[in-house]
């Protein structure tokens, strides 16, 4: 699952910095059987959860990235494959620890907090959640 989850996060990640190029037209929808083939262990959904500085329709940074998760989504065959919770507005670093913390307990698989001010909180809580991947994202110094 390390693999398939670092692969998730890498393309999560770097959808939110492309443009849409336009191509063929998208190959036929996955069927639900086809779905949990590409799910997580024992045809279990993917779960990732996602902390964000702004609102998920901000036009920019944190909407970026929901719709880069909601892309995956829609990809891996929907809510059978890949479960997606958030918390927008999320400003307060206590508040996104706490948050993190909730995330982790509830069993997330991958958990991403999309801004540099979450570096201490997720550092924190990742140590007591070994089996949880944590991603920590922002880009002062890289270029899409």
């Amino acid at each position: 699952m390390g693999i398939l989850t670092f692969g998730l996060a890498l393309v999560v990640f770097l959808a939110g910095c492309v443009a849409p190029v336009p191509g063929p037209a998208p190959a036929a929808p996955v069927v639900a059987g086809e779905a949990a083939a590409t799910a997580g262990p024992a045809g279990e959904p993917i779960r990732i959860a996602i902390i964000l500085p702004s609102s998920i329709i901000d036009m920019a940074w944190s909407q970026s990235m929901y719709d880069a998760l909601k892309a995956v989504q829609a990809q891996m065959g929907g809510e059978a494959a890949l479960q997606i919770v958030y918390k927008d507005n999320l400003v307060d670093v206590a508040d996104a620890a706490v948050t993190l913390h909730d995330y982790a307990t509830d069993g997330n698989d991958i958990i991403f907090a999309h801004g540099d001010q979450y570096n201490s909180a997720v550092f924190e809580v990742a140590a007591e959640f070994p089996g949880t991947t944590f991603a920590w994202g922002t880009a002062p110094a890289f270029v899409c």
